[in-house]
């Protein structure tokens, strides 16, 4: 009978995990990868937190913002109303006012008001309204007048 292998046998010599493994260089790149596209991603959330907190007044850009800047005013959160775009339109009061779509928030909230047209420059909405659930808004309100 014929011996097969041997103890000098090179498949003896290695680790069976050093078999399957990648390379330490390649290891090496995918740690690098790794970490840069985390240090991206916490730049990216730590910017869009900044200039959440300067617009809206939360640096929390997923809840709902404290403030929205429109029309060179400020608008103030005044909590949740029940309603629809047809009865806050009738509310506004101004003629040919109109339901718009103004903005997103970083969140991706929708922004809405009903907008009349402009005569002059200082023609503004009073509220803004940011859809909650069903036929709750949250209402922001211009602050210090018009």
């Amino acid at each position: 009978m014929k011996r097969v292998g041997g103890i000098d046998d090179t498949i003896w010599l290695q680790p069976r995990s050093a078999l399957n493994r990648p390379s330490r260089s390649r290891l090496n790149r995918i740690t690098l990868v790794l970490i840069l596209a985390m240090s991206v991603a916490g730049i990216g959330l730590a910017t869009v937190s900044l200039f959440s907190a300067k617009d809206y007044g939360t640096p929390a850009f997923w809840r709902l913002p404290r403030h929205i800047g429109y029309c060179g005013r400020e608008y103030h959160d005044q909590g949740v109303r029940t309603g629809n775009p047809r009865l806050f339109t009738a509310q506004n009061g101004a003629v040919g006012a109109k339901w718009t779509f103004l903005s997103w928030t970083f969140g991706g909230d929708s922004i809405y008001a009903a907008v009349a047209p402009r005569h002059t420059p200082d023609d503004c909405t009073m509220e803004l309204y940011i859809p909650i659930t069903g036929s709750k808004w949250e209402t922001y309100v211009l602050s210090g007048g018009a």
